[in-house]
């Protein structure tokens, strides 16, 4: 493999996921992205063994992860997915913030990404992008039931309808067809310069992702939606 040309690091706020944290971790260490994967994991208001369970994996996948952990205990009106992904995004860009090409990409403890995941993102960086989304695949290994398939079908049909009309009336360089619509905290990257600029992530209960991709546009930066790039969760 070719060494990589940009410092990516991978955000993930916990809480009581210790029965899923060893499915993502795994899932990172086998990416086909040259080089340790830095992983920022922000463990927040735990009473299982998360921790127990993210020493085992940083042994047993030390040569491709670098874990770092940083643990916190919010009062109860913090204690909010908002106040959870600073955490980790935030502990993640000082490991980065020197690194000019410096990229921190948001996941959750529930997801599992495929082997070419960030080389996938670091290609829509390349192209110019500040900001990658990653389409949002439900995990064969369980499935939704029946009628909510239906409604996602429903409107993932819609959103690529309302897709191909903004393509044709106002394509966007960096952010060509074929593309997904999709940008969520279980796949967010951004230029640690981006996420800087915009003030990271806002302390909001719920929703706190798309504020952060909401400021982040209003500052200029470029979102892509790459069809290569997705996760499943």
């Amino acid at each position: 493999m070719a060494e990589p040309t940009i410092n990516f690091c991978v955000c993930v706020p916990a809480r009581d996921e210790a029965e899923r944290l060893p499915v993502l971790l795994a899932a990172l260490a086998a990416q086909d992205w040259p080089g340790p994967v830095m992983v920022s994991i922000g463990v927040n208001n735990t009473s299982d063994d998360s921790l127990d369970v993210i020493g085992r994996a940083q042994r047993r996948h030390g040569a491709r992860l670098d874990i770092a952990v940083v643990v916190a205990d919010f009062a109860p009106e913090l204690a909010h997915a908002g106040s959870a992904r600073k955490l980790a995004m935030d502990a993640g860009l000082a490991r980065i913030a020197m690194a000019e090409d410096g990229v921190l990409v948001s996941s959750d403890a529930d997801s599992r990404p495929p082997v070419d995941w960030l080389r996938n993102i670091a290609k829509a960086v390349d192209r110019g992008a500040d900001m990658v989304g990653g389409r949002i695949d439900i995990d064969s290994q369980e499935p939704l039931p029946p009628a909510v398939s239906a409604l996602r079908s429903a409107w993932d049909a819609y959103w690529a309808a309302v897709r191909a009309i903004e393509d044709a009336i106002d394509p966007l360089p960096w952010d060509l067809a074929p593309r997904h619509g999709d940008h969520t905290g279980a796949s967010l990257a951004i230029r640690a310069s981006a996420y800087q600029a915009c003030g990271g992530v806002p302390l909001l209960a719920t929703g706190e992702d798309r504020a952060l991709v909401m400021a982040a546009l209003a500052r200029g930066a470029r979102l892509a939606h790459p069809a290569d790039v997705r996760i499943a969760v």
